[in-house]
């Protein structure tokens, strides 16, 4: 809790919200092992998200060998203002059959996939039209950097200096209307070979069938630093 701005908000993988500082006291005490194994850290401007896997969870030992799951983190003032968690284990555990979601919960999630997937369909196309009809009115682009765009935007610019840019998805896990996207690029502003050592992840907040924020992590710099030191 001292790590928690006062306002601090908590967003599970179903997207619940829970406002208010919160010190885990009753799952910690259920859940004495739970750990969070990081793997990656990537950060955008004062956002962080954090890839790797738990044990000790109230999901079970079968479930958190099989599932995909990350963390975001907002900071403000060396302080955690949001945390929010993403993953795919409702698929899971459907997959080893244990529990069934029901239908309205599984077609809203394939309802933001399918939204996410097709915006990123029209990015590989070079499609600015179809991207910016995918967009709310409102939308917001936040880069790596932290750099905030409001409004819809066709990336014109960029298609033209990148027209062979390319995301390949690897992963695609929910968090209530938001997704989170596991991949890589080809063709990028970025050499070639730092697309190939970068770690990057892309989320998506959906609203009525339209991306209202997408938001960029990654470790590019700092692949950049290695690259150059070599």
């Amino acid at each position: 809790m001292e790590h928690q701005t006062e306002d601090f908000v908590f967003i599970d993988y179903d997207g619940d919200i829970t406002r208010g500082r919160d010190g885990w006291h009753g799952y910690f005490r259920d859940y004495s092992d739970y750990k969070i194994h990081v793997k990656h850290i990537i950060i955008s401007g004062n956002g962080a998200a954090i890839i790797g896997e738990t044990t000790g969870c109230h999901v079970g030992p079968e479930v958190e060998k099989e599932w995909t799951i990350l963390w975001t983190a907002e900071v403000r003032d060396d302080l955690l203002s949001e945390w929010r968690i993403y993953s795919d284990v409702h698929e899971v555990r459907e997959r080893l059959k244990k529990v069934q979601r029901p239908r309205k919960q599984r077609e809203h999630s394939e309802a933001v996939k399918s939204t996410t997937l097709s915006y990123i369909y029209s990015m590989n196309a070079g499609d600015s039209k179809g991207l910016m009809e995918l967009q709310s009115e409102d939308f917001t682009l936040i880069d790596y950097e932290g750099g905030v765009y409001r409004g819809r935007s066709g990336w014109e610019d960029y298609f033209k200096e990148c027209p062979n840019y390319k995301i390949h998805v690897d992963h695609v896990i929910t968090s209530g209307n938001g997704v989170a996207i596991l991949g890589r690029t080809t063709g990028s502003h970025v050499s070639p070979e730092v697309e190939e050592r970068e770690t990057i992840l892309w989320t998506a907040q959906t609203r009525d069938g339209l991306v209202a924020e997408w938001r960029l992590y990654s470790d590019t710099e700092e692949v950049e630093r290695e690259i150059q030191q070599v």
